[in-house]
């Protein structure tokens, strides 16, 4: 059984801030701002939910299928939506009209949306359903000292994918994840949760441990988007030589040279330029830029592309998708 993206919808605001906004606001070094790369931000007024709407709508008509069809929604924040709870995967079925499907919502960072993906690939794969939606929306803008934590910069927006059987299109062949548990309070929000029950006027994410962040981490980040790769390629017994794209998570510019270097893969087959041009904006980076290089005809049908992500908590997701 082939289970694939049968469609992709996405919600990208018009609006844009650009980094050196916010370095002049933030505090921002000029390297870091060099090593992130991008030239801006999106920022929107809409609610997570309300984007998330629009990203489904999109998704269900590429796809060309009856809202009615879809039998799981499973909506997969980064980072908070309209509120802490309850869950925003029941306003998403309401508004889209889904009613057959049962929701819920996975809490996995960054990573959320590819670790979704595998939970839908294994869901149709037990027989339980036919397809499901993903979603992913955030609006960093809300709860970011000015869209920046620590040397991480974050946009707004939502990204929805439909997982179906039996679909030709966007076949998901692999997975491979890592957790890091001790990293799990390197970044998050240390207001509202019951460790600190005390909420003040504003509650803001941010990098808690910024020692860590500066020393040991740093090497470990980079060294296990490099341990997935080689995992993944060893587990499909392909070669890099393989790979007609690789998508990996808009955060950082430098970060995806390096990788290129250490795999000794041409940057031109990346996602480096829409790292550029759009910036990082949660869970759905990887499948936007697939959308994008499908529409310009980098990726063509038949094309075998690498995700690359990550995720506080702290884990590490990559993917096999065929196109």
């Amino acid at each position: 059984m082939k289970i694939g993206i049968k469609g992709m919808g996405f919600y990208i605001p018009e609006k844009r801030v650009t980094l050196k906004e916010i370095s002049e606001k933030t505090g921002l070094h000029k390297k870091i701002v060099e090593a992130i790369g991008s030239k801006s931000v999106s920022k929107s007024e809409l609610l997570p939910s309300e984007m998330a709407v629009i990203a489904a709508k999109n998704a269900i008509k590429n796809a060309n299928i009856s809202p009615l069809n879809i039998d799981i929604i499973i909506n997969s924040p980064a980072g908070l939506q309209d509120y802490i709870i309850p869950p925003i995967s029941g306003k998403i079925q309401y508004e889209i009209e889904a009613k057959n499907a049962v929701c819920f919502d996975i809490v996995q960072g960054c990573c959320g949306m590819l670790t979704a993906l595998q939970i839908a690939k294994n869901y149709i794969l037990s027989g339980e359903a036919e397809n499901i939606l993903v979603v992913s929306s955030d609006k960093w803008s809300g709860f970011t000292n000015f869209h920046s934590a620590d040397a991480v910069v974050f946009g707004d927006g939502a990204g929805a994918l439909i997982i179906s059987k039996n679909s030709e299109k966007m076949v998901l062949d692999d997975f491979i994840f890592t957790t890091y548990g001790k990293y799990f309070d390197l970044y998050g929000i240390n207001e509202g949760g019951l460790k600190n029950i005390n909420i003040k006027d504003k509650i803001v994410y941010k990098c808690l441990k910024p020692d860590v962040a500066k020393s040991e981490f740093k090497d470990i980040y980079l060294n296990e988007f490099l341990n997935i790769t080689e995992k993944i390629l060893n587990k499909n017994k392909l070669k890099i030589s393989n790979i007609d794209y690789i998508s990996m998570v808009n955060a950082n510019l430098k970060l995806l040279e390096y990788i290129c270097y250490k795999l000794n893969y041409p940057i031109e087959k990346t996602s480096a330029k829409y790292l550029i041009e759009y910036g990082h904006i949660g869970g759905f980076d990887i499948f936007f830029n697939i959308h994008l290089a499908i529409k310009n005809g980098e990726i063509k049908k038949g094309s075998k592309v690498l995700t690359l992500n990550a995720g506080i908590g702290f884990t590490w997701g990559c993917s096999l998708i065929t196109i």
